[in-house]
């Protein structure tokens, strides 16, 4: 859901920046930015000025033949084509560079950031185990991904623990007619303790993927001593409750 969101916003950014281009008009976003179109065919603009002040001293004018807007990697971007950038150099000589096609990016005259940024927590599960080494970002977050795989299969069996916890506070000891507020104290605690200690190896695990280990270790290890525990329990009300019944049952071979 949080990923739909995220997308459906960057559209709705994008189509926005394209709102802000209006053939045959000048408009402007606040100081920085003017852009002029003197037409639009289909999805082309054609005969493209753009005067962009984002540094008062040396503005800079671009003319371009075409121009169409598209979308890099989530952000709102004017194509260029046939383009001549002028600009004003620190001696006041007039720079000339000529493109062929030049990409104009409008994020940072948006008045939001447009580019759409997928958290760790957005990414499907295989995105987080077979990250794009071609991208950038995901490269350089392999660790934070991989970390939030793991964290993900370990969630189910830390539910596992919160269950058996559940169960301790419950059936964990003898019927009491003071009430269960002791074992219910301890359950909680417990779960507090393995919820703080799963956030810890969490954050550890990101900066040294050798530790994702310990995401697994807590689940398993825990429940395997709380199961141990029942079982235990379970035996010594087996074995507490034949001797009552023996007790009832007299000497063997004893007649009614």
């Amino acid at each position: 859901a949080q990923r739909a969101m995220r997308e459906t916003v960057a559209e709705a950014r994008a189509d926005l920046a394209a709102a802000l281009i209006r053939p045959g008009q000048f408009t402007t976003n606040g100081e920085r930015l003017t852009f002029y179109a003197r037409e639009q065919v289909g999805g082309e603009l054609r005969g493209v000025l753009i005067s962009d002040m984002t540094d008062p001293q040396f503005p800079t004018d671009i003319l371009a033949r075409s121009a169409a807007l598209v979308e890099v990697e989530g952000r709102p971007t004017l194509l260029l084509r046939n383009a001549v950038s002028q600009q004003l150099d620190e001696n006041q000589q007039l720079s000339i560079l000529e493109f062929e096609q030049y990409p104009f990016d409008l994020t940072d005259y948006m008045k939001e950031d447009s580019e759409l940024a997928l958290k760790a927590s957005d990414k499907y599960l295989y995105e987080l185990f077979f990250v794009d080494r071609t991208n950038y970002f995901e490269r350089k977050d392999a660790d934070l991904l991989l970390t939030e795989g793991h964290t993900r299969l370990t969630g189910p069996l830390l539910n596992i623990v919160m269950a058996l916890l559940a169960v301790f506070a419950v059936l964990g000891g003898d019927f009491s007619r003071k009430g269960y507020s002791r074992r219910i104290g301890i359950a909680s605690a417990g779960a507090i303790s393995a919820l703080i200690l799963q956030l810890i190896f969490q954050s550890a695990a990101a900066d040294d993927p050798s530790l994702i280990f310990l995401l697994w270790l807590l689940p398993i290890g825990a429940s395997a001593v709380l199961s141990y525990i029942y079982f235990r329990r379970g035996r010594h009300i087996g074995r507490s409750e034949r001797r009552t019944v023996d007790l009832f049952r007299g000497p063997r071979g004893a007649s009614a």
